[in-house]
């Protein structure tokens, strides 16, 4: 079993515990549907279920959850940061404003929920 607190002492800024199914693309497999364990403006931890992505691999995450207050989908490049059986901490690369702002409102409005 992993503990959450292996992840923390890694960030650089609070995570909210979330739940969301989102997409990821993964290079060496395709196209995997995931989960989010928590999320932040600089990244997320992912449980991949029995897939084990690599470490400092470069992976596009696509946020698609139609019940939030978002129905466009959110695209984010990242890096698999660490990794630890099924669970993958991503950080978020070159965030653009406007992404930056969605997942800041995302944030929020699951804050207030």
């Amino acid at each position: 079993m992993i503990d959450d607190a292996d992840f923390v002492e890694r960030r650089a800024s609070a995570r909210q515990v979330l739940a969301l199914r989102v997409s990821v693309y993964y290079d060496r497999l395709g196209l995997l549907s995931c989960k989010t364990r928590d999320i932040s403006i600089e990244g997320m931890l992912l449980d991949t279920g029995r897939v084990r992505l690599s470490n400092n691999t470069h992976v596009e995450v696509v946020l698609t959850d139609r019940t939030r207050h978002y129905s466009d989908p959110i695209r984010v490049q990242a890096r698999v940061s660490r990794v630890q059986e099924s669970l993958a901490a991503l950080t978020f690369q070159d965030l653009e404003i406007s992404t930056f702002r969605r997942l800041k409102l995302l944030l929020t409005s699951a804050n207030l929920n």
